[in-house]
Formats: structure tokens, sequence, C-alpha cells
């Protein structure tokens, strides 16, 4: 199988499993479980007459990634001089994530393109008219499918 590549012009549209559109009971445990799992919007039922909050999401670039990673990973060195013989000779620097809130935030702000509400898009995105819980899981879906693609995240 050759490498996957990610289309920076896909859009994928999801919605939060917080919203109050999505019928729990008619979707079942089961598709609500797979929902939070690959965001497949198929899974879900909706409330009659209510419309869900759809988030359109795009890949971001390598780019922008590397740039939200640079700010959120930190390369932790061992101190050196405070260990001897095997240990030194086993010491080895750790990768420590730092500000995770704040990394989910930027993924919610670089991957969401459009919102759905009501069923009209609004071609104007501002990220933080949505609390915090909801950048945590939409930005959190997209650090996932932009590092894996979107075919992994649904296996």
């Amino acid at each position: 199988m050759s490498l996957k590549r990610l289309n920076p012009n896909s859009i994928f549209k999801i919605c939060s499993t917080q919203d109050p559109a999505i019928d729990k009971e008619a979707t079942g445990e089961e598709n609500l479980t797979k929902y939070s799992e690959t965001h497949d919007i198929a899974l879900l039922k909706f409330v009659e007459g209510k419309l869900p909050t759809i988030f359109h999401v795009k890949n971001i670039s390598p780019e922008d990634e590397a740039e939200i990673q640079e700010d959120h990973y930190v390369i932790q060195m061992p101190d050196l001089d405070k260990l001897e013989g095997e240990k030194l000779k086993k010491a080895k620097p750790s990768v420590k994530q730092v500000k995770q809130q704040q990394m989910f935030m930027k993924y919610f702000k670089a991957g969401v393109k459009h919102i759905e509400d009501d069923g009209k898009i609004e071609p104007t995105f501002t990220p933080g008219e949505w609390p915090l819980s909801i950048q945590q899981e939409i930005g959190g879906y997209i650090m996932i499918k932009s590092a894996l693609g979107a075919e992994e995240k649904k296996s």
C-alpha cells in the first residue's frame, strides 16, 4: 500500500457530541461510542425538528501543524550531573506535552473552515464564540485526523 496524502481542500462535516439536536436514544449507545471515535455523522440520528450545528473541518497544513506542535511539545533532558553508571548510559531525553488545552484550541481555529447553524453556512468563523469543551473535542479530532488521515481515524 502506498502512503496516503492529506488533501488540503477536503472538507469534512462533523458536529459536537454535546449538540442537543442529537437524539441519543435513537442513535444508541454503540453508535454514540463509534461517533466519538470517528465523527462519522452518518452514525447519528437527530431530534425531529432540530438541526445540529455542523462544523466544516479541513485538514490543516503540515506547516500549521508543526507550528502548533512546536509551541506544545518540550524536550526535557535528564540532569546528567546527578546520574552515574548504568543510569547515565541509559539516560535519554523525553518529550513532554505542555498547555494541551491551548493546543486543542489552536487546532480548532486552524481546522474549522465554516459553521453551519440552522441550515445556514456562516462564512466567517469566530473561535471565541465556542465553549472550551467543544473546542477541545473538535480540536482533538482535527489533531488526530490531520496526523493520521480520515481513513485511519475511521478504523
